[in-house]
């Protein structure tokens, strides 16, 4: 350093020097530069943007950085700031954290944020930034780098992993995947949930073979082990999961393997195969039920070509699958069936509508045969017709019946009218002389009987008896051979019970005072009417109050009308007579039945009273009911149901 040197009265006298060793400062200031050229050297190559900013402008930004928002380095320094190149919605974020570190609050820092271009492009950015001192006065510096590539892969990994989760979230199918080399479950959806009946968080850790049933020979385990080593690709067989309540359920399991970061992993879908089983084995079951099927079975195409035909068609018909397949049931014509016949079926089925008649076919021999055909159309999931079903019952035996039935129904009707005829001309024949007998019989006793002896007054009396027995004998059998026949007209209507009975008291009373027997009549107050053929109740208590007296030699006969707890109107006929043995009583009601029999008998009768009764109860939907003691009488209760 030099400067003059004066005297007092300022007048320069000498210079002087002073000289300072700066060498040291020169090696520094040069060391300095060279560290300068040797950063600016990095900066300017650098891949990643280099800042420094100062008093809100940037003091220093390398090529990269202003590439990066599309200036120049002289467009940026000393002229403009960080706003200039942040988005509105990132200015304060940025703002905040350079003021952080000019104020010293933090000394670096790393943060993102969304950056602007020149042309106003939108990028994202990341920051790595620090407090410094430039110029003897705080500053920022730090690099940005452009992560706009990134955030978009990350956008569209995290699409894709929403996507994915979505997908398997809502897929149909149990979906399960494990680490490969521990076995141990790390994702389930929630159809994994439902198949084990465990929550998500409990699967999870879980390792593979628990979801499966016990296995000793350790199945689970060998076929997982496999997969997970890539020895059989992607697996797909069937196996059993077990639920957490312990039930057993099939499914199908696909399983494949994929990487994930360092982690090998492998996939189940689990796919519930419950109803494919039961369908399967309902297919089976119908399967079998049309092969073993008694009725031919033959399935046709729209045009009406064979596409099936069971076992049954090849043995009624004596054609072979091989014969009849890809060939129309037409081949089965006898010509006996009409064209109209074969129009209407094709109408009907075509427009989805089921026909069923006869079709009379003929055999591959030749012979023909009845069958008797249902055939529909089949369907499809959206109601369209894809085939014809044919079902057909061999009735050939069923026609020959149906024709001899027919031929014996003629000959049965003819046999019907000849026996009406033979019943009418019987009564008539039988009848007539009858009557005739026993009108003269009555004219006779009564002009004779004074001038007669006992004996010949006893024989009127034999010839009445005789004649009446012999009358009431002939109603039996006609009444008898009109209920085989199916001839009685039934006409229901009103019946006064009591009326009826009290009639038939009156003719039989006289024959019970000539044998010393009491009669007698009881009954609930009023009448009792029922809905019933007025001449099937006569006939019915004719019968029973008859064989009452008939079979009663001392004692009483007593009639007891009542209602029983069901309402029902109920008529007793009880007698102190000969009574029923319990060996005879499954034979009482048969015709010709008596419990004596032979010229020994001591009663009168044919056997077709009880018949008769039982019959005409039946007619009119009433009951009868028996109760009897050898040697001490008999009870018979008619109930007419209310």
């Amino acid at each position: 350093i030099v400067f003059p040197f004066k005297d007092r009265s300022g007048e320069e006298i000498a210079l002087v020097g002073v000289n300072r060793d700066i060498t040291e400062r020169k090696l520094a200031e040069d060391a300095l530069r060279e560290s300068e050229d040797k950063f600016r050297k990095i900066a300017e190559n650098s891949l990643v943007g280099i800042y420094l900013i100062q008093d809100n402008k940037f003091k220093y930004v390398n090529p990269r950085l202003a590439e990066m928002f599309g200036y120049t380095d002289e467009e940026l320094i000393n002229k403009k700031g960080p706003d200039d190149l942040v988005y509105k919605d990132s200015i304060n974020i940025v703002q905040k954290n350079i003021q952080k570190r000019i104020e010293g609050e933090l000394d670096s820092i790393h943060y993102e944020f969304r950056g602007v271009t020149k042309s106003g492009k939108i990028i994202d950015v990341e920051v790595y930034g620090s407090r410094t001192n430039y110029m003897g006065k705080p500053a920022v510096v730090g690099t940005i780098l452009d992560i706009t590539e990134r955030k978009e892969v990350e956008k569209i990994i995290r699409e894709s992993e929403y996507k994915y989760r979505t997908l398997v979230e809502s897929a149909n199918d149990a979906i399960i995947i494990a680490d490969a080399s521990s076995g141990r479950i790390i994702e389930a959806n929630k159809k994994a949930e439902e198949l084990l009946g465990r929550k998500r968080e409990d699967i999870i850790g879980m390792h593979q073979k628990e979801i499966h049933p016990e296995s000793p020979d350790g199945y689970y385990v060998r076929k997982f082990k496999e997969v997970a080593e890539n020895k059989r690709g992607v697996a797909q067989e069937d196996v059993f999961v077990k639920h957490k309540s312990g039930k057993l359920t099939p499914v199908e399991i696909s399983n494949s393997v994929f990487t994930m970061g360092n982690s090998k992993l492998v996939q189940g879908i689990f796919r519930n195969i419950s109803d494919r089983i039961e369908a399967e084995g309902l297919i089976r079951k119908l399967s079998r039920a049309v092969e073993q099927s008694p009725n031919s079975i033959i399935i046709t195409d729209l045009k009406g070509d064979i596409e099936y035909i069971n076992p049954r068609f090849t043995e009624l018909t004596g054609y072979s699958w091989d014969e009849v397949i890809g060939k129309n049931p037409r081949i089965l014509k006898s010509g006996h069936t009409k064209k109209e016949e074969y129009d209407l079926l094709w109408s009907l089925i075509s427009s989805g509508d089921k026909w069923r008649g006869e079709f009379h076919n003929k055999k591959k021999n030749g012979e023909l045969y009845w069958e008797l055909a249902s055939i529909s159309p089949i369907t499809n999931q959206r109601g369209e017709i894809t085939h014809y079903l044919a079902i057909k019952e061999d009735i050939t035996d069923k026609k020959i019946i149906e024709e001899e039935l027919k031929i014996a129904k003629d000959k049965a009707e003819e046999s019907d009218r000849l026996k009406s005829e033979f019943l009418a001309q019987m009564s008539h024949e039988i009848r007539s002389p009858l009557n005739v007998i026993l009108s003269f019989n009555s004219f006779l006793r009564t002009e004779l009987e004074q001038n007669v002896d006992k004996e010949l007054r006893d024989s009127f009396s034999s010839i009445d008896t005789a004649g009446k027995r012999l009358l009431r004998t002939l109603d039996l059998i006609l009444n008898m051979a009109a209920l085989q026949s199916g001839f009685v007209d039934i006409k229901p209507q009103n019946v006064n019970l009591s009326a009826v009975i009290k009639d038939l008291l009156k003719e039989f009373r006289q024959h019970a005072v000539n044998k010393n027997l009491g009669i007698h009549l009881s009954q609930d107050t009023g009448d009792f009417i029922i809905q019933a053929d007025d001449y099937i109740v006569s006939e019915i208590f004719q019968n029973l109050i008859g064989n009452a007296v008939k079979y009663t030699e001392k004692g009483r006969v007593e009639i007891c009308i009542y209602k029983n707890k069901s309402g029902d109107t109920c008529v007793d006929v009880s007698d102190t007579g000969i009574g029923i043995s319990k060996k005879y009583m499954p034979k009482l009601f048969l015709p010709f039945s008596q419990e004596e029999s032979g010229y020994s008998r001591r009663f009168e009768g044919n056997g077709l009273g009880l018949a008769l009764v039982k019959n005409y109860i039946s007619l009119i939907d009433a009951e009868i009911k028996v109760k009897s003691q050898k040697g001490k009488g008999s009870t018979f209760t008619v109930i007419f149901k209310k």
